[in-house]
């Protein structure tokens, strides 16, 4: 596919939509990504790839200088926010044992639901912990009013009425 041919007379601050410093923020690493040519390493630590254009003074004004091109894991150690990748390595394990946070016993992996959102992929709180804690009257109060709110939305029971519509065969034959 052939692009057509730019104008010069209409690029930079030619152009009638140019908007200079005043450009947000994904238009302003756009322009840099174009005009600031990406090395083939970090240009902090000069070991990994760079993946991430960041900005150094954090002020995001039109200047080329105030860019670099870095690997990820600089950029996380210069935001600041490796350390939230490890807040849950806290937890302690010996060998094939696991502590639960909340009554802080060791025990088996079967004894812990999964959570792929944890970096060992299991549940803070041991099974039997989740479910005294889901068993408290405050919490299943809350949860009623919630589940009560959520059906009387109309998107809800629109959804609902349509996969039973959909699954009407499907229903029948169990019952």
């Amino acid at each position: 596919m052939k692009y057509p041919k730019k104008s010069l007379s209409k690029t930079g601050d030619k152009n009638p939509m140019w908007e200079g410093d005043n450009v947000g923020y994904f238009p302003l690493h756009n322009w840099v990504r174009r005009h600031k040519l990406k090395p083939k390493f970090c240009e902090r630590c000069g070991k990994n790839k760079p993946y991430d254009l960041a900005n150094i003074s954090g002020k995001y004004k039109r200047d080329i200088n105030d860019f670099e091109w870095i690997c990820r894991k600089c950029h996380m150690e210069n935001d600041g926010r490796i350390n939230n990748l490890h807040r849950n390595e806290k937890r302690k394990h010996k060998g094939d044992l696991i502590q639960c946070t909340k009554c802080k016993e060791f025990k088996l992996k079967e004894q812990f639901y999964k959570n792929k959102h944890n970096w060992d992929g299991l549940d803070l709180n041991c099974k039997e912990c989740g479910k005294k804690h889901s068993q408290e009257p405050e919490i299943r109060t809350k949860r009623r009013e919630y589940e009560k709110e959520y059906f009387q939305r109309q998107e809800v029971k629109e959804r609902r009425k349509k996969w039973a519509r959909e699954n009407y065969q499907k229903t029948e034959k169990k019952f």
